[in-house]
């Protein structure tokens, strides 16, 4: 029950905060409801998510979200200047795990030439210039 609740309150919030104007969110709000509705959503539980939203703090019903890469000492005071306009900010590290570790298997560099290419083949023991293209693997 709590991952149907969990739909419905993500798909209303993202109709209040991606529409930029009230006419807009009316409609996204309509069409979304419409939806859960044809999905066999009952109309309380729909009206029940949108109540329990509406009673959020304010702090919660941002206008927008933006992902920031960390920096110390500026991130904070940008966070703060967004978090007054009711933007929500995530900041993520610079260098993450996959960073960090090489990949387990590299990629073998291939000698044969690729399927859908063009290879120019020059010989040093004449003048000639060859041109091949391979369509595929056979």
């Amino acid at each position: 029950m709590c991952h149907k609740r969990s739909v419905v309150s993500i798909l209303l919030r993202r109709a209040q905060n991606i529409p930029s104007t009230q006419k807009g969110k009316r409609e996204e709000t309509k069409r979304i409801k419409a939806v859960l509705r044809d999905n066999n959503y009952p109309s309380s539980f729909i009206n029940s998510c949108e109540r329990s939203l509406s009673k959020l703090p304010i702090d919660l019903q941002s206008i927008g979200f933006v992902v920031r890469l960390y920096v110390q000492g500026i991130s904070e005071s940008i966070s703060r200047i967004l978090r007054q306009q009711q933007i929500k900010v995530a900041f993520k590290p610079l260098r993450n795990v996959n960073s960090l570790f090489p990949r387990p298997k590299a990629r073998e560099k291939v000698d044969r030439p690729q399927c859908g290419t063009v290879h120019k083949i020059s010989r040093t023991n004449c003048s000639f210039v060859y041109y091949t293209f391979k369509l595929n693997d056979q």
